[in-house]
């Protein structure tokens, strides 16, 4: 994602839940390239059912999604409607067709599920449980990566 035209960012301002629909047009741009979506868990609840074209597409995305419980927009916790829970994301991804996993020691978990052979070639979800702090930018996914 450091070389011209691999990374794909609404930005700042941008409209949340993009993460997904961005994913799925680069991989139609680009279909000979692995394409890895993060996401945080409000976001992705937002457009979570176009893992449904994914599958109806054949686009293998990977969406590695930051379960932190919450909007971090409200670090502190005191807004209401802050608390999101921890969503089973996998469990729909699994449910549509895709390859789901859940993950809780995200060194040791993170790397068994992206060493599966599974997610490349279906649409993929791994749902990382986080500090409630934790935002999906800073999940540091290229150390899990094989």
């Amino acid at each position: 994602m450091h070389s011209p035209g691999h990374r794909l960012n609404s930005g700042p301002f941008g409209t949340m839940g993009v993460g997904l629909p961005f994913a799925l047009g680069a991989k139609l741009a680009k279909p000979d390239k692995q394409v890895v979506c993060l996401h945080g868990d409000g976001s992705f609840g937002l457009n979570a059912m176009e893992l449904d074209t994914a599958v109806r597409h054949k686009l293998p995305v990977l969406v590695v999604i930051s379960l932190n419980g919450g909007w971090t927009a409200d670090p502190k916790r005191e807004k209401p409607g802050r608390e999101l829970g921890y969503t089973r994301y996998e469990k729909i991804a699994e449910a549509l067709g895709c390859y789901g996993d859940y993950v809780e020691k995200p060194r040791i978990s993170a790397r068994r599920s992206c060493a599966s052979e599974r997610w490349t070639r279906v649409a993929a979800v791994v749902n990382v449980r986080t500090d409630y702090r934790a935002r999906a930018g800073t999940l540091q996914f290229a150390q899990y990566s094989t």
